[in-house]
């Protein structure tokens, strides 16, 4: 069966390969792509690598100085819906505008893709912590619109009081090493 990874470009969506592979493999990879003399489509990066073996088509990029200054932190699993949930409690957002305040908020550290957060939101308004509604955005663009339910907020209360105790424990254990 053929798995391919060929589509993915962003830095974030390589460092996922690399841990889906692990990195092991990767860098395997990156040095028979060397050796066989496989030219880099860029700065740092190579257009795609094959591994025989598997015939597994995926880009990866290479080690450097380059890549580690661009290096995105991924979330803990939950924790893109609490963000989404709280950046609601502020009032009903579309899907771009949750993006763009999560990230304002975070100082750029966070940035949600829309192929995390479309299906985030869509999963939320399955468990009924959302409701969509379509409105007209600020430039005019029909949108559609997501606001906290009853439900929702009750979720978020909950789910920041998990985060909370988490963070407190995970901060207890590092000072104390």
């Amino acid at each position: 069966m053929r798995q391919s990874l060929r589509g993915l470009r962003r830095e974030n969506e390589v460092l996922g390969v690399t841990r889906w592979l692990g990195k092991a493999r990767v860098a395997a990879i990156q040095e028979k792509v060397l050796k066989s003399g496989r030219k880099k489509s860029g700065p740092g990066t190579f257009s795609s690598l094959t591994a025989p073996k598997n015939d597994v088509t995926l880009p990866v990029e290479a080690a450097g100085e380059e890549s580690m200054a661009h290096a995105k932190i991924d979330l803990p699993q939950g924790t893109l819906d609490l963000l989404i949930l709280r950046t609601l409690a502020l009032g009903a957002q579309h899907g771009w505008a949750i993006s763009e305040r999560i990230q304002q908020i975070s100082s750029n550290v966070l940035q949600i893709q829309q192929g995390s957060l479309y299906p985030a939101l869509h999963r939320l308004e399955r468990r009924g912590w959302v409701k969509a509604s379509w409105g007209a955005s600020e430039n005019n663009r029909r949108a559609k619109y997501y606001e906290l339910t009853p439900a929702g907020r009750k979720q978020l209360d909950t789910e920041k009081a998990e985060w909370q105790k988490l963070t407190a424990a995970i901060a207890q254990v590092l000072g104390s090493a």
